[in-house]
């Protein structure tokens, strides 16, 4: 009786990935752009527009030991510290963080299979898990989120070994600190400009929540130190569209990770629809969206042609059904964008049959010089 009941459920998830598949289809085919064309599109939008082109060696980071479900990176989770990359790893079953190495961001092992962080403070519930990683002078901040009983908050720990670390007491941004509704708060990306800091985060509900996932906006808080933060009376800055036929992030828009190249703030998210009167199930249906704004708070304004990264519809490939966390990473000339991809695996070590690993892909022919002002 189980198998039947999980094939009927694997039979519904992939006839909604036909019917999220050809509405984004419908919405972003067009006929390839010339070269001339293409630089005058990244002149207004940059280089997250792509067109991305994945890795040959996907996925990058896969399960390992005993690991059953899920390997994933965060919205700003890859660092360069100490002349090596780094990549903050969350997974589940059990839910820590993790730590992967890299030379050139390409090749990654994992040293060690320590938890770097480890929940002791009352506020942190059952679990740490890591977003957002930024270089602070010789020290790694990185914002997490814990969880106690249904309501998730982050928080900031440092270190200068990435062994020991330094946990701020108290949780330093929580959904009741947020204009949005909801009861779980997840750190995005942080960035600093002049003497502002800035922290994008999500905030959403509970997962039993009748809510859930529909209703997920990023805000903004603003920060003079990093961790003392104040939400911006421009929160929620980035809401779902409009709910019509080709709708593609009218569900829920999250994750996003933020850089300013010139004179623009560029932004990635992740979106999904509630497939338009029938229940979310979201693993058919994220894909990456672009934003843009003069200033960090705003206004943002969304690419016409969303989403600009799309899963493959294959569901033998390991991004084939779902993607998360888009992780964009300029190295030299090259914009890298490290992200999740979830899909269908009959051989996973789990009840659902599916699997979270780690991949990434390049924006394809971009020069930094073909931005202007």
């Amino acid at each position: 009786m189980q198998r039947i009941i999980r094939a009927i459920l694997v039979a519904a998830l992939l006839l909604g990935t036909v019917v999220i598949s050809q509405a984004q289809d419908k919405v972003s085919r067009k006929s390839p752009l010339m070269p001339e064309q293409l630089q005058e599109l990244r002149r207004e939008w940059g280089p997250f527009v792509g067109p991305w082109v994945r890795y040959e060696k996907n996925p990058i980071i896969r399960l390992e030991g005993k690991e059953t479900y899920s390997i994933q990176n965060g919205p700003q989770s890859v660092i360069r510290w100490k002349d090596k990359w780094y990549m903050f790893l969350m997974t589940s079953q059990p839910m820590v963080t993790k730590l992967a190495v890299s030379e050139d961001g390409l090749e990654w092992k994992r040293p060690h299979h320590n938890y770097l962080l480890k929940p002791e403070i009352p506020w942190e519930g059952s679990y740490n898990l890591v977003k957002a990683a930024v270089v602070m002078k010789d020290k790694v901040w990185l914002y997490y989120f814990g969880k106690r009983d249904k309501r998730e908050s982050i928080g900031l720990a440092r270190s200068g070994d990435l062994v020991n670390w330094e946990k701020e007491p108290k949780s330093i941004f929580t959904s009741n600190d947020s204009r949005i509704d909801g009861t779980r708060a997840f750190p995005g990306c942080v960035i600093k400009q002049g003497n502002i800091w800035y922290m994008y985060y999500d905030v959403g509900w509970d997962y039993h929540h009748p809510k859930n996932p529909d209703g997920y906006a990023i805000g903004v808080a603003t920060s003079k130190d990093g961790i003392a933060w104040f939400d911006s009376p421009k929160s929620p800055v980035l809401t779902t569209s409009e709910r019509t036929a080709d709708s593609w992030d009218d569900g829920m828009v999250s994750q996003c990770s933020v850089h300013k190249i010139r004179d623009w703030y560029f932004m990635l998210y992740s979106g999904g629809t509630n497939n338009h009167g029938r229940k979310y199930s979201g693993k058919n249906r994220m894909a990456f969206g672009l934003a843009r704004a003069r200033h960090p708070e705003g206004p943002w304004q969304k690419y016409s042609q969303n989403p600009v990264f799309k899963p493959t519809g294959n569901e033998d490939d390991f991004d084939g059904i779902y993607l998360q966390h888009p992780c964009p990473v300029k190295v030299g000339d090259q914009w890298r964008l490290y992200y999740n991809g979830w899909t269908l695996n009959p051989e996973a070590k789990n009840a659902i049959g599916a699997e979270y690993t780690i991949g990434l892909a390049f924006a394809k022919d971009f020069v930094a010089g073909q931005l202007t002002k």
